[in-house]
């Protein structure tokens, strides 16, 4: 994904929030859209290493490496060297967040696997 594109986004996100806001029918959302985006959301990715250079628009916390084994679309049995080409240069707490921890949290199973 081009990073002016996921910026544009967001950013569009938020702006609707802001104008929804003002408008002549007022909303009860209390917080920008962006935030409730990262409250809330969890993005899954498989093979796109633009999502891994774009980690910080859509937030570290919201991403999760997927491989979708068993199915033939899967990067199984490719999974580890697909990770390590997108993860080159990026710090191990980042790529272990994406690649695990996010996904134990979005499951509730962070305290299992510690």
């Amino acid at each position: 994904m081009d990073r002016r594109i996921a910026r544009a986004r967001l950013v569009t996100i938020t702006q609707g929030t802001a104008l929804r806001r003002g408008s002549t029918s007022p909303t009860k959302l209390s917080m920008d859209a962006t935030d409730y985006f990262h409250r809330q959301v969890m993005v899954t990715y498989m093979n796109e290493p633009g999502t891994v250079d774009n980690r910080d628009i859509i937030g570290v916390d919201n991403l999760a490496c997927a491989s979708d084994y068993p199915h033939n679309a899967s990067t199984w049995p490719n999974s580890q060297r697909i990770v390590e080409r997108d993860f080159e240069g990026i710090h191990d707490d980042v790529r272990r967040k994406m690649t695990r921890d996010n996904t134990l949290r979005a499951f509730g199973l962070a305290g299992v696997f510690a």
